[in-house]
C-alpha cells in the first residue's frame, strides 16, 4: 500500500542515513506550522527559522495538486539571505535551481550557495 505515512516513512529513513538526528527539533520538525492553520510535513531549521521544507507525497498522487500546494512555498527576495523553490516531481527543479543559481551569482547576488540533491546524477546536471 502506498500512502503518504510510507512516503513519510522513507523520507525519515533517508535523514536518519543523512545524519539527520529527527529527535533534535532544533534542527528539524516535523508538521511545521504555516501561516493559515496548514502544517508542512518537515521542516529542516536553521537559528530556529524553515531553510527548507519537505512534503510527503504518496506515490501516485496528481503531481499538478502537489504543484499548487509548492507554490504556496515559493518565494524569492531581494535582501533575503535564504530562499526556498519547491517543484513537484518532474517538473525540472535540478536545472532550474542551477540557472538561478548561476544568475543570481553572476549579478552578484549571492556569494554562497547550499544545493542539495539526494543523487549523483542530479549533482552531475548541474555542473554540466
Amino acid at each position: 500500500m502506498n500512502t503518504e505515512e510510507n512516503a513519510k516513512s522513507l523520507i525519515d529513513e533517508h535523514l536518519r542515513t543523512l545524519n539527520w538526528n529527527l529527535a533534535d527539533f532544533t534542527q528539524i520538525t516535523k508538521e511545521y506550522p504555516r501561516p493559515g492553520g496548514e502544517k508542512t510535513d518537515y521542516a529542516i531549521l536553521v537559528n530556529g527559522s524553515p531553510a527548507a521544507i519537505i512534503e510527503a507525497k504518496k506515490h501516485g498522487m496528481d503531481l499538478n495538486a502537489a504543484l499548487v500546494q509548492a507554490k504556496n512555498y515559493e518565494c524569492i527576495s531581494i535582501g533575503k539571505r535564504q530562499n526556498l523553490f519547491e517543484m513537484a516531481t518532474g517538473t525540472g527543479k535540478t536545472i532550474t535551481a542551477a540557472g538561478i543559481i548561476g544568475k543570481l551569482y553572476k549579478v552578484g547576488l549571492v556569494r554562497r550557495v547550499l544545493f542539495l540533491v539526494d543523487r549523483d546524477s542530479l549533482a552531475e546536471q548541474t555542473v554540466c
